[in-house]
Order: C-alpha cells, then structure tokens, then sequence
C-alpha cells in the first residue's frame, strides 16, 4: 500500500487532508483510501481507529482534549484545515486537497481532473463558489445564523464585519465554500493566504470560517479560481451543465 501511494505521489503529487475532533456520536468519515495518501487528524481515539481501517494515515492530537460542546470541537478542528503541517511531513506533495470529513468525494473525478485544471490556468487555489453565494457578506451571515451555534454569536459577527469593513475591506465579494480546497503545496503565497487565514479565525474567535475566508479571499484574490469539477460523480451532471451554459453565454 505505501509502496503504490509513492507511485501515485511521484505522478500527480497530492495528499488528502481531513480532520475530526469532538465526541463519538458525531463522527462520519466514510471515505476508503484509494490511490491518494489521505492524512487525518483527530483528538478522537475512535475516529483515529476508524479511519486508519479506511486506509487513512492518522495523527492524534493529544493537545486538544475531547469536547461535548460543538462550538469547542468546531474550533479546534480548524487546524486540520489551515495548518496540517503541524501534525504531518508534507514536504513530497506538490498539492494538497483538504475536504471535510464527512464528504463523499471522488479522487479520480476530483483530484486528477482538478489540478490538470489548476496548471492550465496557472493559478495556486481553487475552491467553489458558494452555492448560495450572493456576493455579498451580509448574505452569508443571514443565512449563518439559521443555525443556533452561529447565531448566538450574532453581535461577534456583525463587530467582526464592521471591523474589517472599517478597515478597508469590501463588503460585496465572492463567498467560497470551504470545505474543499486544492492548493498548491510549499509556495509562499500560498502559505502565507493560510496563515493569515488561522490568524483571523483564531482573532475572531468565529465557528464560520468562511466569512472570514471572505475577506482573506479579496487580499488574495488572484492567487484563487474556481473549482470546476464536481466532488463525485453525483454531482457531475450539474457541474457538467452549469458550465455548459456559462461557457455558451460567455
């Protein structure tokens, strides 16, 4: 198995990298290992057994103790996203696709297919616009607090916002959905989009990292596109139609 995942990473060069941490009841990782090396990190010991049977390569993050509490394990389970190289040895890939644990994603559709795209545009990011996307921040947060966990921090929000308006940011934008995104691995730019990215959810103390990822995407707008291909075949025929039509209306 190790042997055929070096194989695979000398050709495309891509790991996968998810994460889970909180209790046992809210674990859902269900994708098998196929041909990508897929890193997963937890504080979780059942997730941990869980996913190494699904072909995962796991670390424990002992750190971060086990929380009941969603808005807690929500936060902590950032790092995963914004910083894997704190747990794991990425130095060999040449691009990595952080997806949420409990997507169901094809590598072949989604991987393969998705960095042939990144280097025929030539950029170092992509990740899909929201499907609710609006162009708007204010948008994004009406449709946050329909859930309790967000909407109890309603007023943390709108100071947040009114900061970085304040500060020079737009309003209006593109709101990303962020829980698939293919970068380019041991660049600069890249690097530095993440850690600001950690800065400003750890500043903000924010469960929604894509309104904060709103306003990190405007400083680092030409680095990022759009994500064209569907995470699995179920959504092929929708993404297959959708540019279609933007194609013959360009």
């Amino acid at each position: 198995m190790i042997s055929n995942f070096g194989l695979i990473a000398m050709k495309y060069s891509c790991a996968v990298i998810s994460g889970y941490y909180g209790t046992d009841e809210g674990f859902g990782l269900k994708h098998k290992v196929k041909k990508y090396p897929c890193y997963f990190v937890t504080n979780n010991l059942y997730a941990a057994d869980r996913a190494r049977e699904l072909g995962w390569i796991v670390a424990v993050d002992e750190s971060r103790k086990i929380s009941s509490d969603k808005s807690i394990s929500t936060m902590q389970g950032k790092c995963a996203k914004t910083n894997p190289s704190d747990f794991f040895d990425l130095d060999e890939y040449d691009y990595l696709l952080s997806v949420d644990d409990k997507l169901n994603f094809s590598e072949n559709m989604l991987i393969k297919r998705e960095i042939d795209n990144l280097k025929d545009i030539g950029s170092l990011v992509s990740l899909r616009t929201h499907w609710n996307n609006e162009g708007n921040i204010w948008q994004e947060l009406a449709l946050s607090i329909k859930q309790i966990r967000y909407r109890k921090h309603l007023l943390s929000y709108l100071k947040y916002i009114d900061n970085k308006i304040e500060g020079g940011y737009s309003e209006n934008g593109v709101m990303s959905a962020c829980g698939v995104i293919l970068r380019v691995n041991k660049n600069n730019h890249v690097n530095q989009m993440f850690t600001d990215w950690s800065d400003e959810i750890k500043s903000s103390g924010l469960l929604n990292d894509q309104i904060s990822f709103f306003f990190v995407r405007q400083k680092y707008k030409d680095i990022i596109s759009e994500m064209d291909y569907p995470i699995n075949h179920y959504q092929a025929s929708y993404v297959f139609f959708k540019n279609l039509i933007k194609r013959l209306m360009s």
